[in-house]
C-alpha cells in the first residue's frame, strides 16, 4: 500500500476550492435563472397578478369609476386565462414544456405580467384621484 505523505493532503485541499467553486457558482447561476424563467412558475405569478387586478377593478367599479361593460378588462381576463391554461397544458409533457420554453414563452408571460400590473396601476391611480377629488369638493 502506498503511503500518503502528510504534505500532499494540504496541497490538494488548498486547490480544491478553486477547482470546484467556479463551476459550482456557474451551475448555481444557470439553475437559478432557469428556475425563475420556468413558464409554469410565471403562469402562476400571472394568475395571481390578474386576481389582484380584478380586485382593484371591482373596487373601482363599486366607486362608480368604471362602467360594467368595459371591454378592456374582459379582453385582458380572457387573454390571460387562455395563456395560463395553454401553459399549464404544455407543462404536462416535458417535450412540450421544453418547446414552449425555447420558443420564448417565458418572455411572453413576463410581458403579460408587466401589462396586467400596468392596468392595475392605472385603475388604482384613477381610483385614488377620484377619492382625492371627492375629498376636496
Amino acid at each position: 500500500m502506498p503511503a500518503i505523505s502528510g504534505e500532499s493532503f494540504p496541497i490538494f485541499a488548498s486547490q480544491l476550492p478553486r477547482n470546484i467553486l467556479l463551476p459550482l457558482l456557474v451551475a448555481t447561476a444557470i439553475l437559478t435563472a432557469i428556475y425563475h424563467m420556468l413558464p409554469l412558475r410565471l403562469a402562476k405569478i400571472l394568475d395571481a397578478v390578474m386576481a389582484e387586478t380584478s380586485k382593484a377593478y371591482d373596487k373601482a367599479h363599486k366607486k362608480g369609476l368604471r362602467s360594467p361593460t368595459e371591454t378592456e378588462m374582459d379582453a385582458l381576463r380572457e387573454e390571460v386565462h387562455s395563456l395560463v391554461e395553454e401553459t399549464r397544458r404544455n407543462s404536462y409533457s416535458w417535450r412540450a414544456a421544453l418547446y414552449v420554453f425555447v420558443r420564448g414563452r417565458p418572455f411572453i408571460l413576463l410581458y403579460r405580467i408587466h401589462e396586467v400590473k400596468g392596468v392595475k396601476d392605472r385603475i388604482t391611480i384613477s381610483r385614488n384621484s377620484l377619492s382625492y377629488a371627492l375629498k376636496t369638493i
